[in-house]
């Protein structure tokens, strides 16, 4: 049975999909901008919640949390002014065959390098589930067209 993850400005509540309990709560300013189920990052067997906190004009930051208890699995923030970094939030699956789901965010505002301040070009990280490194950065390439507003994993199947 699944658990279920709500946002509200500031806090994340999960409740429990069997009962309706709470289950526990994370606080942090302005969260709640962006919910994601994420698999099981930390290979516990429980899975765990992608949030954000990122309206624009922020810089953002996005939490990967445990969905055992709340803790904190790890932790990104957006590197620029104005990048929104947890735009959007994307569980998928295991692009560097490491055995571990990774999973991508956006930086919907973020502006393209060489191309000035405040083009709002965007970009995608995807990111490793194990170690949160950066693997592959995708980039917008028109300024102004927010590339990574949303994003989605498509399953091909082989």
């Amino acid at each position: 049975l699944d658990d279920i993850a709500v946002a509200e400005q500031g806090r994340l509540y999960v409740f429990s999909g069997l009962t309706g309990d709470t289950m526990f709560y994370f606080d942090s300013p302005l969260l709640g901008f962006r919910t994601e189920p994420m698999g099981d990052i930390n290979h516990d067997g429980i899975p765990d919640v992608g949030c954000s906190s990122s309206p624009p004009p922020e810089r953002g930051k996005t939490f990967v949390l445990s969905g055992d208890n709340g803790t904190v699995i790890r932790m990104h923030e957006g590197s620029e002014d104005f990048s929104s970094l947890g735009y959007s939030i994307q569980k998928l699956g295991d692009i560097d065959l490491d055995g571990f789901n990774d999973y991508a965010i956006s930086s919907a505002y973020a502006d393209r390098p060489g191309m000035g301040t405040l083009d709002n070009t965007g970009r995608v990280d995807i990111l490793s589930g194990k170690t949160g490194a950066i693997l592959i950065r995708l980039l917008g390439e028109s300024p102004g067209k927010v590339f990574g507003r949303s994003d989605r994993s498509l399953t091909r199947q082989e």
